[in-house]
């Protein structure tokens, strides 16, 4: 469901926020998990990637895109998955992303196959 799908990414884009914000104030690792509630590793991992990805102002004007999209979905006929398309795009072209550098697109389909 699309809305459920808008309600995740949100979620991980607080908890994002969150991190940045234990981070800028010293807070040490052990600490930020326990207060976001992480207690895999490798989910920390994760999310400190991300971190690495975006730049406070992305993570910022994520919430407005989501808060876009909700309302989309509540309030209009657009298909869902429409919705949803625009959506990731959006977040992935958002200003302060390496996910706009990741998305250009690639010139492999130019290459001939071994043996074509």
């Amino acid at each position: 469901p699309p809305l459920l799908i808008v309600y995740m990414l949100a979620r991980q884009f607080r908890q994002l926020r969150m991190a940045r914000n234990f981070l800028d104030q010293g807070l040490p690792a052990e600490a930020i998990k326990k207060q976001l509630g992480i207690k895999s590793d490798f989910v920390w991992g994760k999310l400190t990637d991300q971190l690495k990805q975006c730049s406070p102002a992305a993570i910022e004007q994520s919430f407005q895109r989501l808060g876009e999209a909700d309302v989309t979905l509540k309030s209009r006929s657009l298909p869902g998955r429409l919705v949803l398309e625009q959506l990731i795009t959006d977040l992935c072209a958002l200003p302060g992303t390496r996910a706009r550098a990741a998305a250009k697109p690639s010139h492999r389909a130019d290459r001939k196959a071994p043996g074509a």
